[in-house]
């Protein structure tokens, strides 16, 4: 009966099911409201736990009479059969709301399965809060970080990545979002499906996205523009150079390799490229071996501290 019971609780019991709890309600009300309440119980902490599919009741619940009978078995079958569901609403919604977060480190991605079945792949220097179970209307993740969704179809509860910039909201698609608050960045890339992307700061300013499209997030506003091939590089152990400045490139070689770069010259290498790419697999000394057959700089690593000072 405990199984059918965290059936109930998961919303997922047959109408002849839930016939049968109720004869089961009605045959003891006393004794099985009990049971109910520690079910309910296991099952809240099962949840929270993320192991609510294998909960089993160790042995029977026995009847002492610390309480005393009150009502009719009509009463009790009315209290398991109304307030049980509020109860579960009520407890769903509240685990729900309690966010998990997985953060990479510089240098380190992760893949991750959401509760709904969503596949995300996390850049280094991510984070993701999400909730143990998605319960309600929508299905509502934060990014701060940069990660690429494969969102399992929901029509009946969006997916939104919410963002210090914008909302991107889906049913069911493939994309990815670089969302970087302190370099006040934000850019969305459809691969597949469809998108919808709105402004925080102002919901008039949304845009529907159709594939091989990105949203940028510019000046306060959103705009579309054609995607940029090398945008999910990323996702095949790669950096890209193209439209990076020196500076803005050794931020992304500290972020993909989780090193310190240190620029010891005042007089920067002036470079602005439009095409390359380095594999992370190679190691930083190789991209830096890279960067200096069309620059004129040195550098050293101090293996101590994960560092690198760039001298001329």
């Amino acid at each position: 009966m405990t199984d059918l019971l965290f059936k109930h609780f998961r919303g997922t019991t047959t109408p002849q099911e839930e016939d049968q709890l109720k004869e089961w309600m009605e045959s003891c009300p006393e004794i099985n409201s009990k049971i109910y309440k520690e079910a309910c119980f296991l099952y809240e902490a099962g949840v929270l736990y993320g192991d609510d599919q294998n909960l089993k009741v160790k042995k029977p619940i026995t009847s002492r009479r610390i309480f005393s009978y009150i009502g009719a078995a009509a009463a009790a079958v009315a209290i398991f059969f109304g307030v049980s569901k509020y109860t579960g609403h009520r407890t769903l919604n509240r685990i729900a709301q309690q966010y998990t977060t997985t953060q990479t480190a510089p240098g380190h991605q992760v893949d991750l399965t959401l509760p709904d079945g969503s596949v995300v792949k996390l850049n280094s220097d991510t984070k993701l809060e999400y909730p143990p179970i998605f319960s309600g209307k929508e299905r509502r993740v934060k990014l701060d970080g940069e990660a690429l969704f494969e969102v399992a179809r929901n029509e009946k509860s969006p997916f939104i990545v919410e963002t210090f910039a914008s909302e991107v909201e889906v049913l069911g698609t493939k994309f990815n979002v670089l969302a970087d608050e302190q370099k006040a960045r934000f850019e969305t890339t459809l691969i597949n499906g469809s998108v919808k992307v709105t402004n925080i700061s102002d919901p008039n300013n949304n845009l529907i996205m159709k594939p091989g499209q990105t949203v940028l997030y510019e000046n306060g506003n959103l705009s579309l523009q054609k995607a940029d091939t090398d945008a999910l590089c990323w996702t095949a152990g790669q950096v890209s150079f193209k439209g990076l400045n020196f500076v803005e490139l050794m931020a992304a070689f500290e972020k993909a390799f989780g090193v310190n770069i240190v620029v010891a010259d005042d007089n920067l290498p002036d470079a602005d490229y439009s095409y390359g790419k380095v594999r992370v697999a190679d190691g930083i000394d190789h991209a830096m071996h890279v960067l200096q057959q069309s620059l004129d700089f040195n550098y050293t690593m101090d293996e101590a501290t994960n560092t690198i000072t760039i001298t001329e």
